[in-house]
């Protein structure tokens, strides 16, 4: 049976949760408690040395990454449900994939970690600051907001891990307190992943 090691408040993790959820494959979830430091244990560095969450192990299978994890479920599990056929399509993904993870993530994920540093160490958010990176969330939601007029999804007319890895991203932001209710699109989209019973079963419980 697949395993995944995880800790819900990862957007990483949680991607891999949602594509697993999606695809109804059992699998049994181990809770990594980040806080407690249970990646940096010899039993965790047994299984991933890089210390890190998430990481699919299938059979004798480890695989660390969350975005070699989607790719390896849908090829494995998931063609036609959560990657395409088509190679183009799949090209169109990676393209998604890796906008999400370079350009898009590490901007909208500020916010949140903004909130999560200063409740970690006692202390308050400078709103000014928090604003700024709220703010620089601009450029990429207006990218994406741009992408998806008239679409349910980003890659052709079908559901596939570019929309659960952007949807984790957008996620994390509202956790934020972030509003980006202005961008119509995102907001019609998001709308739509968060109403699908494998994005709730996907979210923070711990």
């Amino acid at each position: 049976m697949i395993k995944l090691y995880a800790h819900s408040f990862s957007p990483h993790a949680r991607k891999v949760h949602f594509a697993l959820a999606e695809l109804s494959e059992p699998f049994e979830f181990h809770f990594v408690d980040l806080q407690k430091g249970q990646q940096r244990t010899p039993e965790y560095l047994a299984i991933n040395p890089a210390g890190k969450v998430p990481c699919l192990v299938d059979g004798d299978f480890v695989l660390p990454e969350s975005g070699a994890a989607l790719w390896y479920l849908g090829n494995s599990y998931g063609r036609g449900k959560i990657v395409p056929e088509d190679k183009y399509l799949c090209a169109r993904v990676d393209q998604w994939l890796f906008w999400q993870a370079y350009d898009a993530h590490p901007v909208l994920i500020a916010p949140f970690r903004m909130r999560m540093m200063a409740m970690l160490s006692g202390g308050t958010v400078d709103e000014a600051e928090f604003a700024k990176a709220v703010a620089a969330c601009d450029g990429p939601l207006t990218f994406l907001d741009n992408a998806l007029a008239g679409k349910d999804f980003l890659v052709g007319d079908a559901f596939s891990i570019a929309d659960i890895s952007l949807c984790e991203s957008l996620f994390q932001l509202q956790m934020a307190g972030a509003d980006f209710s202005k961008f119509a699109n995102i907001t019609r989209w998001f709308g739509g992943l968060a109403s699908r019973p494998a994005f709730q079963q996907s979210r923070p419980n711990r």
